[in-house]
């Protein structure tokens, strides 16, 4: 299944799945090469539960449909651009698995929470809350992880995960992958989709590899800097074109939020 979104605007279409290739003409100057697509996860690197604990699969009538990031043991975040509409009810959340869809620990879902101000049209504010119909035991292939308290300067390194297609057109992964994206400078970022007449907002912020980065079936990725979740990733234009950054939603910009609702201490 390939979880693509596409919102017509005037006479161009934007697709709103997910690619951390990155701008050939903007970035090979940060990078110092020409820019290309690789293989699986666009350039990543097989991993596994152990490693990355606190990443689940949500699933709606038993097929996959993005990722999410375990805050507390009830309470998973992602973006809500991936369930808003949808019928909670069929959603099970999938706790340390590493083949998708595949073993690991499984909780349906009493609450789906998107942020009140979430904006399909410019997918600002993408993000939402999901709570489980009980709590998820944590073990070496189940934790939480801590919500940074700001995404970090352009320039630094920073891990994605997910199990997108390893390849614009292709089906999803069926492992789960990794790899390292660095931070591009927010006005980089907000200039090269002033081109295509969409917005980056102060909610976003770009991050890029010259030789990879997730693909459809993306959303939800988190990105993680210094053991902390720092980004999930939102939207892009494109997917393995080597032209535009994936954008993420900047989780500490809604750290309040979160704790608020699922009563964490932060």
């Amino acid at each position: 299944m390939l979880d693509i979104c596409a919102a017509q605007r005037g006479s161009k279409i934007i697709v709103m799945f997910h690619i951390l290739a990155v701008s050939s003409t903007l970035l090979a100057f940060c990078f110092g090469s020409e820019l290309h697509p690789a293989n699986r996860i666009l350039g990543g690197s097989e991993t596994d539960a152990t490693t990355i604990p606190y990443q689940v699969s949500l699933e709606l009538s038993n097929i996959y449909r993005c990722s999410g990031v375990i805050v507390s043991p009830s309470w998973v975040v992602t973006v809500a651009s991936c369930l808003i509409g949808t019928d909670y009810a069929n959603l099970v959340v999938r706790a340390g698995p590493v083949l998708r869809g595949i073993l690991g620990t499984l909780r349906n879902v009493s609450l789906y929470v998107p942020y009140p101000g979430y904006d399909d049209q410019i997918m600002d504010y993408d993000i939402a809350l999901v709570k489980l119909s009980e709590d998820i035991p944590f073990d070496s292939t189940i934790d939480s992880l801590d919500i940074g308290t700001e995404v970090p300067f352009d320039g630094n390194v920073a891990t994605v995960s997910g199990w997108g297609a390893t390849s614009s057109g292709a089906w999803l992964s069926s492992v789960l992958n990794e790899r390292n994206v660095t931070i591009l400078y927010f006005n980089d970022c907000k200039y090269l989709y002033e081109g295509i007449q969409n917005p980056v907002t102060e909610r976003m912020f770009c991050a890029g590899s010259r030789d990879g980065g997730p693909c459809q079936g993306d959303p939800g990725d988190p990105l993680v800097y210094n053991e902390q979740l720092i980004g999930l990733m939102s939207w892009s234009f494109g997917c393995g074109d080597g032209k535009y950054p994936a954008v993420y939603t900047d989780v500490t910009k809604f750290r309040g939020w979160i704790a608020d609702y699922a009563g964490l201490t932060i």
